[in-house]
């Protein structure tokens, strides 16, 4: 039986992980899904500011005082979820927690998993008041510090930003079920299922062990480019979005840092691949039809909320 997740997922795995390696990241294509371009996405928040003494000072002693037992989340190993890294010292929690988007939330303290988790009752642990409120300020700190925000693609009509928050707001659950894209949690690797690493949503691929949750979670800004990339018409300078063949094709050849990501057979004659482009065609035909809300005119565009 599937075990529920209720909230956005810790998106974790320790520094050192080997198998859950970095290579989910914001892509984008000159109207090209097939050809592998690593360009950022011109809307990736920039982290040239960041409130790192903030977190050292307020934040990092009660992680370590909730959260980094050697069972739990630091140290060697996958499981639980080593989102403080593999050392648990002070010098490794701050580069640790940055990378992992859903512990911080896109440093959102709405959806943040160091916070959302706690309140829902995890492992029976709480923060005090003054607690709380110090890993609140410091993901205000961190919001305000990396606020530049996205930078518009030249002469586009359509942005990349508005591209993904319009295709979250045209995802289905019944397509995503007709599809079958649920079955990725299960999808067997070189090192297991893929759940093992991303039923969290490490990485920012989610694969939750729950269908309605997983498809929840890839509505969220967080996750929306799991499965999907941006492109851009070189025409008209809009963007739109793809099915992520290109990165998925490179991760199941071992890629990611240091190429150690696990295999898995991925190309167009595989029920995964055909999956994702049959889930695709059905997004982008609703979306071609104003047939859903946050695609017609005049309505405001914003993210699904996230699952409880």
């Amino acid at each position: 039986m599937k075990k529920k997740w209720r909230n956005l997922g810790l998106a974790i795995g320790a520094l050192a992980l080997v198998g859950c390696i970095d290579g989910f990241d914001n892509e984008i294509s000159n109207n090209n899904p097939d050809a592998g371009s690593s360009i950022p996405a011109p809307d990736a928040a920039p982290a040239t500011q960041t409130d790192r003494a903030g977190f050292e000072a307020n934040v990092a002693p009660i992680l370590m005082a909730r959260c980094s037992d050697a069972e739990c989340h630091t140290g060697p190993g996958t499981s639980p979820l080593k989102f403080l890294g593999v050392t648990n010292t002070m010098a490794t929690y701050y580069d640790s927690v940055e990378i992992y988007s859903s512990v911080h939330g896109e440093w959102n303290k709405n959806v943040a998993t160091m916070l959302t988790k706690i309140a829902g009752g995890h492992q029976d642990i709480t923060y005090l008041a003054d607690e709380m409120l110090k890993i609140q300020t410091w993901l205000d700190t961190e919001k305000d510090l990396r606020s530049a925000g996205p930078a518009p693609e030249p002469g586009g009509v359509i942005t990349s930003a508005q591209a993904k928050i319009t295709w979250a707001g045209c995802m289905t659950l019944a397509d995503w079920n007709q599809t079958d894209m649920g079955g990725w949690s299960n999808r067997a690797t070189s090192e297991g299922a893929c759940s093992n690493c991303h039923n969290d949503g490490a990485y920012r691929m989610n694969t939750n062990d729950d269908d309605a949750d997983m498809f929840s979670f890839n509505r969220q800004e967080v996750f929306i480019q799991g499965f999907f990339s941006i492109s851009i018409d070189v025409a008209s300078g809009n963007a739109f979005m793809i099915a992520d063949h290109a990165k998925l094709t490179r991760m199941s050849n071992g890629g990611g840092a240091g190429g150690l990501h696990p295999t898995f057979n991925y190309n167009p004659d595989s029920s995964y691949y055909q999956r994702l482009d049959e889930f695709t065609l059905l997004t982008q035909n609703r979306l071609s039809t104003l047939g859903c809300p946050q695609a017609t005119a005049g309505n405001p565009l914003s993210y699904p909320p996230p699952p409880l």
